[in-house]
């Protein structure tokens, strides 16, 4: 199992480098606490992944952390488009990710 250290390693193992910069600078009074997020849904993905017949382990950790990484950009998407200040959707990434899981 990959060993998740920092965000900028979280966003790349999920696919979705170039969002990284837009959340670090997403937080107006410049607090950072939100970043940890980042690192526990990319361990989310990578723990509680369930495992299909015929795959590795290593290739179902690469295409659980690709499907969050994929939540992740559908929730940027829709707040680009639907709020008034998208980028404040950073710092409520795990509510937005759980209620997203939650419309299937």
């Amino acid at each position: 199992m990959t060993e998740i250290t920092n965000p900028r390693q979280a966003f790349e193992l999920m696919g979705i480098p170039e969002l990284h910069d837009r959340a670090f600078h997403s937080n107006s009074h410049g607090e950072l606490f939100h970043m940890m997020d980042y690192i526990q849904l990319a361990r989310y993905a990578v723990t509680n992944r369930s495992v299909m017949e015929g795959m590795t382990d290593d290739i179902m950790e690469m295409v659980s952390l690709h499907v969050m990484g994929a939540y992740i950009t559908s929730v940027i998407e829709w707040t680009d488009a639907n709020w008034e200040r998208p980028d404040s959707a950073f710092q409520h990434m795990p509510r937005l990710v759980s209620d997203m899981f939650s419309l299937k």
